[in-house]
């Protein structure tokens, strides 16, 4: 069998476009992504939040010139465990404003001193001492775990330095807003974690800066200062089996990975794969993954791999 993207993490970003197959449902998500709005996006592991995100990052990169998208992952947050009782928020705002600065970097916009003081409780005026502040602080939170857990905090900026300083930059740059994209976010934090991550989340929010974030049903606490229906926009991404084009659908995401044998393969067994994708209840990790471990793409192969002989 082909070998399958099973996460976004291991897709080049210039591959993305290729291998994305979108519906009317993941169109409007990816509009709700690019607006000036900020959104949160829920949906089960696998579904193709991430991917999503990244599609909806490539847009503005394209369609938005005048617009700066930034990626921010969460994923090794068990890693932080200090005695600071704010340390989640004041890690995610080092790690965005981290993040922020490598994409300007990279794109070659100006900080300028009067930002770069903002962004610096030392008043440090240049950028690269800004930058390696910032990294110190993350490095020391996410090696918190080994048992050091005093930090020091002294150079990290206020929330509202924050956002005038993006504000300026904008202006500088002329650009038009700091679009930020948070991934595996708060689904793997506890209550008190979540509830950080939202007041950032909503501290942020500025004619500047738009954020969004994705996130698992279910398991995510908001806390009382942040109300979905007011505070952004909130999308769903699930998959119906009763869409009129769900075979169709997920037999293109299939494709685009496949190779000759196996698309011929699939061709000639058609209802076995209507089965497949049915049963993978509207999850494409689910579907790739299924048909990468078969031995072959029949009944026989499918049988042996879900309901396994027991001796």
């Amino acid at each position: 069998m082909s070998n399958f993207y099973l996460r976004t993490e291991s897709i080049k970003q210039e591959d993305i476009l290729n291998l994305s197959v979108l519906n009317d449902n993941d169109n409007d998500i990816i509009s709700a992504l690019i607006s000036a709005e900020p959104c949160l996006l829920e949906g089960s592991r696998g579904t193709g939040k991430s991917f999503l995100m990244r599609i909806a990052e490539l847009k503005i990169e394209t369609d938005k010139k005048n617009s700066v998208a930034i990626f921010v992952s969460f994923n090794i947050s068990s890693l932080v465990n200090t005695t600071d009782s704010l340390q989640f928020y004041h890690w995610m705002l080092a790690k965005t404003l981290k993040a922020l600065l490598n994409t300007l970097r990279k794109k070659g916009l100006v900080v300028s001193k009067h930002s770069a003081c903002l962004l610096s409780n030392d008043e440090s005026e240049s950028e690269n001492d800004l930058e390696k502040d910032l990294k110190n602080i993350v490095k020391a939170f996410e090696s918190s775990y080994k048992g050091n857990s005093t930090i020091n905090l002294e150079t990290l900026p206020d929330i509202e330095d924050v956002k005038d300083a993006i504000e300026y930059i904008c202006k500088d740059n002329d650009l038009e807003r700091v679009y930020i994209f948070f991934d595996e976010a708060a689904h793997v934090f506890r209550p008190e974690q979540q509830r950080q991550f939202f007041s950032l989340y909503k501290d942020l929010r500025s004619p500047y800066i738009t954020c969004n974030a994705a996130i698992y049903p279910g398991v995510t606490y908001f806390g009382d200062s942040f109300e979905p229906i007011h505070d952004c926009i909130f999308k769903k991404l699930d998959r119906s089996i009763k869409d009129h084009d769900y075979v169709e659908y997920f037999k293109n995401i299939v494709f685009n990975q496949s190779d000759a044998v196996l698309k011929d393969a699939i061709n000639n067994n058609f209802t076995l794969f209507i089965t497949l994708a049915l049963s993978c209840g509207g999850n494409p990790r689910i579907l790739l993954k299924t048909v990468q471990d078969l031995n072959r793409f029949n009944s026989q192969s499918v049988n042996q791999l879900i309901m396994p002989i027991k001796g």
